[in-house]
């Protein structure tokens, strides 16, 4: 799928293997924490192998939005921080997500 304007981040979870298809040279993820970014215009499918798989597709509008991306192994969690130009604005945020 495409999405115009936005930068997206695909950050492997669990599982996997999970093989994307872009411009017609496919990149495999196989270990959690593994990533690729790339822009949402380009047209990019993937393939599961015979297992589930967990994935977080960030997608931020670009020229309003920037974000960065840091794995730390350990206990699962999803920081989110809004700076100036941010939305919404305010402190930052910290969501548990449950155990993989």
């Amino acid at each position: 799928s495409t999405f115009e304007q936005v930068d997206r981040t695909l950050i492997l979870l669990h599982g996997g293997p999970l093989i994307l298809n872009r411009s017609g040279a496919p990149i495999t993820l196989t270990d959690a924490g593994e990533r690729i970014s790339f822009d949402g215009e380009e047209a990019v499918d993937a393939q599961i192998a015979a297992t589930t798989v967990q994935a977080l597709n960030l997608m931020t509008r670009r020229g309003q939005v920037r974000s960065t991306v840091r794995v730390i192994h350990g206990k699962p969690a999803l920081i989110l921080r809004a700076g100036s130009g941010g939305y919404p604005p305010g402190p930052s945020k910290l969501n548990s997500m449950n155990p993989l």
